[in-house]
Parts: structure tokens; C-alpha cells; sequence
């Protein structure tokens, strides 16, 4: 009806080609009788328009699909950098926190440090006296409480590697998460 007020036959197909879309067709009026632009000026015209309209229809329909699968893909991607932006914020919150941690951990090391250093000297002073001492009870006494003096720096030297290690740690995971990046 958009070409001619009585029914016609078309024959076309629609062909792909890399970036484009070639469509053809042929109008058939009646039998063995065709549109041509020579004989048919005004149905050649409607047809005209009427292929158009089709190639512009189907175009959108395309660009829609192709519109519709670009959001798809943007909304992963954008969900992806809502992930990765969080986990920055998480290996940005956990370097503050170890370097915190190493900052009070050093003051911790100071402390047993000026610690193990009065324990080795009253160690020192101690021992010089149990060595001028005479044999008794009472340099049994200060026999014990030197061996308690060791145990202490013992304990103290544990405590001393133990942070020390902490340290070594928690600056491996800075590290770690400052050239890894986000995972």
C-alpha cells in the first residue's frame, strides 16, 4: 500500500560486507512486469523511499543492539573499577596501618633496647661481685639472681627479635602491595 494501492511481490536480500550492509530488492507489479525508474516514475519513487525507510530501520535496530551490548560492557567495566578502587582503599588503609604499627613497634624496640642495656650492666656488676665474693649463702643468693638476670636478657633479646621480625613483616606487605599494586 505504501507503493501501490494494489498488492506487489518484492524480491531482495540483505547482504553483510565488513562495515556495511548492502540490501537489494526488486518490486514485481505483476506477473513478469518489474518497477524500473524509466517506465514507473512514481512507484520507482515509493519504492525508493520505502527501501530507505526499511535500511534505515534496520540500521537503528543495530545500533540499538550494538548500543545495548556497548552498555553491558561499560557497566562490567565500571563495576570492575568500583572493585579495583576498593581494594586500593583496602591496601591503602592496611600500608597506614602496618606503617603505624612499625612506628609504635619502634618505640617498643627502643624501650627494650635502654631495657637490655641496664639488665647487661647490672648483669656485669653482679658477676664482678659473686667473683670477689666468699663462698655462702650469700653469694648463693647473688648467683641467683644473676642466672634470673639472664633469663631476663634472654627474654628481653626474644622480645628484642621477635619485634624486629614484626617489622621486617609488615614492611614486606608495604612492599608487596606498593609493587603488586592491586591485585
Amino acid at each position: 500500500k505504501e507503493i501501490t494501492p494494489t498488492p506487489v511481490n518484492v524480491y531482495g536480500y540483505v547482504k553483510n560486507a565488513d562495515s556495511v550492509t548492502l540490501i537489494a530488492a526488486v518490486f514485481e507489479l505483476k506477473k513478469d512486469e518489474y518497477i524500473t525508474s524509466a517506465k514507473q516514475i512514481e512507484e520507482f519513487a515509493k519504492a525508493k523511499e520505502y527501501l530507505l525507510k526499511f535500511a534505515k530501520d534496520l540500521y537503528l535496530n543495530l545500533a540499538k543492539e550494538e548500543l545495548r551490548n556497548k552498555e553491558k560492557e561499560l557497566k562490567k567495566l565500571e563495576s570492575d573499577l568500583g572493585s579495583l578502587e576498593s581494594d586500593k582503599n583496602k591496601f591503602d588503609k592496611m600500608i597506614q596501618s602496618n606503617n603505624n604499627a612499625i612506628v609504635s613497634i619502634n618505640d617498643e624496640l627502643l624501650i627494650l633496647r635502654t631495657n637490655l642495656s641496664s639488665l647487661n650492666d647490672e648483669l656485669m656488676v653482679q658477676t664482678n661481685q659473686i667473683n670477689t665474693m666468699e663462698e655462702g649463702s650469700a653469694k648463693e643468693e647473688k648467683t641467683k639472681y644473676v642466672r634470673d638476670l639472664q633469663k631476663s636478657i634472654k627474654k628481653t633479646n626474644k622480645d628484642i627479635n621477635s619485634r624486629e621480625n614484626k617489622i621486617v613483616d609488615l614492611r614486606s606487605k608495604i612492599e608487596k602491595a606498593q609493587v603488586d599494586g592491586i591485585p
